[in-house]
């Protein structure tokens, strides 16, 4: 399947420079992407378990009525004492059903079973996975079976779609916006990315995107309006709350 695939994208490659308008097709978006997707693992897409929305399991429901009006998901991962101990996974939709007795019940009666995966884990396998069962969101451990993130049927749809990539890297035009004043960017845009964009070397272990870079080199989560330069950078933070940086304006380059 995967010497299939790259043939295939190499006779695509051959009609969109005979026919350059079909390159702007979701469809050749899509087989263009079907080859990497092949070869991508579990922690090639995952959101990170800084990222996640968990909740612990004697919450009662009435107590997390804000958070699932803030969030809009269907599907939330509940913990026991710690977020390395997923025990289930919340779903809304059976919540719901049992309105307004479960308001005074803990989250932990609406659970069903928790789905594991390593971080190697095949995202071809876990795409199949999610098509044959009823569940759409897979728990990513990692070889100390701590919990490294989590991925959805939608995380993997974006990445076939050409929407997310690997590392989790959305395509950078869909990582910010051009504005007169400079680049209105996603704080979770890739330190990598960020470097080649302004031509720099920044790094710090365990770093990935250049919200959580800024955060590091500033000891705190900088509030909204905060200004800083790195490396002849001007920065400013456009958004941010109690946990990370949402959004900053960059230079235009």
């Amino acid at each position: 399947m995967r010497q299939f695939v790259k043939q295939f994208n190499l006779f695509l490659e051959k009609q969109g420079e005979d026919n350059p308008e079909l390159k702007y097709t979701p469809e050749y978006t899509i087989l263009q992407n079907a080859e990497r997707f092949l070869s991508m693992s579990a922690r090639d897409v995952i959101v990170p378990r800084t990222q996640m929305v968990t909740l612990e399991k004697n919450k009662l429901v009435s107590d997390i009525i804000p958070i699932l009006n803030d969030t809009n998901y269907t599907k939330i991962p509940i913990y026991e004492e710690k977020i390395d101990n997923i025990i289930g996974i919340l779903e809304i939709k059976k919540l719901m059903q049992s309105f307004p007795q479960a308001l005074t019940q803990p989250v932990y009666q609406f659970i069903k079973e928790a789905f594991f995966v390593s971080f190697s884990h095949p995202v071809i396998d876990l795409f199949f996975s999610f098509l044959q069962s009823e569940t759409n969101i897979a728990i990513v451990v990692d070889e100390h079976g701590g919990v490294d993130g989590m991925i959805t049927m939608q995380d993997l749809v974006a990445v076939f779609a050409g929407r997310k990539g690997h590392n989790g890297d959305f395509q950078d035009n869909a990582w910010y916006e051009v504005q007169p004043t400079g680049l209105y960017m996603d704080a979770q845009y890739s330190l990598e990315h960020f470097n080649k964009l302004y031509n720099l070397n920044l790094s710090e272990e365990g770093v990935e995107t250049i919200g959580g870079y800024i955060s590091h080199i500033l000891g705190y989560i900088p509030k909204p309006a905060k200004e800083l330069t790195i490396e002849g950078v001007n920065i400013v933070i456009k958004k941010a709350n109690d946990r990370s940086i949402e959004y900053i304006l960059a230079p235009k380059v």
